[in-house]
């Protein structure tokens, strides 16, 4: 390619750096800050240029001055992307020191700088003024318009003015200009292909989103030492196995988005055209000079524009699917909001036209016991206690409705979580085939005592009745950081999916003598504590309910 280019390297934004600045007392300390990162961001911008063309010359494929990929116009590109225009000075500068240093004279050094210079410019007027795209790369739109605008057309510019300096003031002939044309601007355009996407991925540090710990770890290793080595063994060999690298870079895309993509065209495009400018590789048999650096820079720019945009769609589609589920959750607490308006509603009634007959009607029996029991026969007294039974499974489910609708204000007490857990163990009937037991430390706790026995009530009764009365039930309490776990574990058939999904919507049970309050009430409970309720399945069986409380809330110490 030609003699030289330049850009800077990707830094925060200035006018970002400069707002946070803002907050600080003395304006003459921000300005003398702004200036400061400015002047070093543009030397910065200078040294990177010079670099990269060092770099580029060594990859020189037909002469000095055609090389197999330029990378100073992708770092010119960048730089404008990141930094601003008012950094071109700073590309003109590391361009023509670039020219200079490879031996060009002042004259023409001068007129391939203007190239150098107008090319990046007018890349970063058709990105950032024309076509308004995003520098981060997470829309397929942005990387089809940063590539192509970038590279193949504006770098038309650069190609165009620096041939002909060469052809004006130096021995190039004019019957070449066609050819050396050609070969300044493919490489110019794979600069900005394949170098302004790595800089502008790391400038967003995008590998701040991926996890690598784990298995992802694991499979990032992976995924790396796989297209190193696959890479390097195409590009050794003379037969065309160059479609073995494609499923890799597809992988690092779909798996790890722009970082992937980044790394892995990287990766292939240093690789392989390290390999054909060494004379090595399927793209050097059978081909021209010229033919082999077209092939190669088709080969690559596919490559890159390809990965980048499944990367690019892969972050579309990770964000839709994000969107579309907090729709969803918004939607279901929507209907949530409007079923428990609608059970408040219920329960007003309940309260008013419900409680007073059931307490006429058990005022009504203690009054029959207490004037004609003794004289009851037996069938009638029978009758009195089935009445009496109705009417008290009648109360609790009507007290129960009443609790689930707004609990009562909360009277906390510092209480031991192991002594509630005892006492509730003890006083809670369970069927004969139920081994019930606890484990906890004591842990003092600030809570409402009423409101915690009426939750670890209902964590019994719907252990037991899970369990078919039949298994153990563990109630455990503990400290994990900065909450107090407090909960029960069965050893039942554990929640099936679509059960877990409905376990707190009232009334809704999968037990025939079940009411659906239970673990609603539950919820509600350890809600008015600032606590959250937890459903999970043991691998073992059974099924854990577990309550968190907050650390202030909870107010715990061992």
């Amino acid at each position: 390619m030609a003699l030289g280019r330049g850009h800077t390297l990707g830094t925060p934004s200035l006018d970002h750096q400069h707002g946070l600045l803002d907050a600080g007392p003395d304006p003459q300390v921000r300005t003398a800050g702004a200036g400061a990162r400015h002047v070093s961001g543009a030397v910065l911008v200078v040294v990177a240029y010079v670099v990269a063309a060092k770099l580029g010359l060594h990859l020189a494929f037909a002469n000095k001055n055609v090389t197999a990929v330029w990378p100073p116009t992708g770092i010119a590109v960048a730089a404008l992307l990141l930094l601003g225009v008012r950094v071109w000075p700073s590309i003109a500068v590391g361009a023509l020191l670039a020219n200079l240093a490879n031996g060009a004279g002042l004259d023409t050094s001068m007129l391939i700088t203007v190239g150098n210079t107008a090319a990046p410019v007018l890349a970063w007027f058709l990105i950032h003024r024309v076509a308004r795209a995003q520098k981060r790369l997470e829309r397929v739109p942005d990387v089809v318009k940063v590539l192509l605008l970038g590279g193949p057309l504006s770098m038309t510019v650069s190609a165009f003015l620096g041939t002909a300096a060469l052809a004006a003031t130096t021995t190039l002939p004019w019957s070449d200009y066609g050819s050396t044309w050609f070969t300044w601007w493919i490489g110019d355009a794979m600069g900005v292909v394949i170098v302004t996407p790595l800089i502008l991925v790391a400038a967003a540090r995008s590998w701040r989103s991926c996890r690598f710990h784990g298995w992802n770890g694991v499979e990032a290793l992976a995924a790396a030492v796989c297209i190193v080595g696959t890479t390097a063994v195409v590009f050794s060999r003379s037969q065309d196995l160059i479609f073995l690298v494609l499923p890799l870079t597809t992988w690092a895309a779909v798996r790890f988005f722009q970082l992937g993509a980044a790394t892995a065209v990287g990766v292939v495009s240093a690789l392989s055209i390290t390999a054909t400018v060494g004379g090595h590789g399927p793209l050097v048999h059978g081909l021209s000079t010229t033919g082999s650096l077209i092939t190669l820079q088709v080969f690559n720019g596919a490559l890159a524009l390809s990965t980048f945009m499944l990367a690019a769609a892969q972050v579309q589609h990770a964000r839709a699917r994000a969107a579309l589920q907090a729709d969803a959750d918004d939607l279901a607490a929507l209907l949530m909001s409007e079923r428990r308006a609608a059970l408040d509603d219920m329960t007003a009634v309940i309260s008013h036209d419900l409680r007073t007959p059931l307490s006429t009607i058990a005022n009504s029996h203690y009054l029959l016991r207490e004037m004609i029991g003794d004289r009851l026969d037996e069938h009638a007294a029978l009758a009195l206690d089935v009445a009496e039974r109705a009417q008290a499974q009648a109360a609790a489910l009507t007290e129960q409705v009443l609790a689930l609708r707004r609990p009562r204000n909360l009277v906390l007490a510092e209480i031991d979580l192991a002594h509630a857990l005892v006492q509730a163990a003890e006083t809670t009937p369970v069927p004969p085939g139920v081994v019930l037991r606890t484990d906890c430390a004591p842990i003092r706790v600030r809570v409402d005592p009423g409101q915690l026995r009426q939750i670890l009530t209902n964590l019994i009764s719907n252990g037991c009745e899970a369990m078919g009365g039949d298994g153990e039930l563990h109630l455990f309490g503990r400290v994990d950081g900065e909450t107090v776990i407090v909960g029960a574990a069965d050893s039942g058939p554990g929640f099936a999916p679509d059960v877990a999904d409905r376990a707190f919507e009232p009334f809704f049970s999968t037990k025939p003598s079940g009411t659906g309050l239970g673990l609603a009430i539950v919820q509600r409970l350890a809600e008015a504590h600032g606590g959250r309720v937890r459903l999970e399945n043991r691998p073992a069986g059974g099924a854990v309910v577990s309550i968190s409380l907050p650390r202030v809330l909870a107010g715990w110490r061992r």
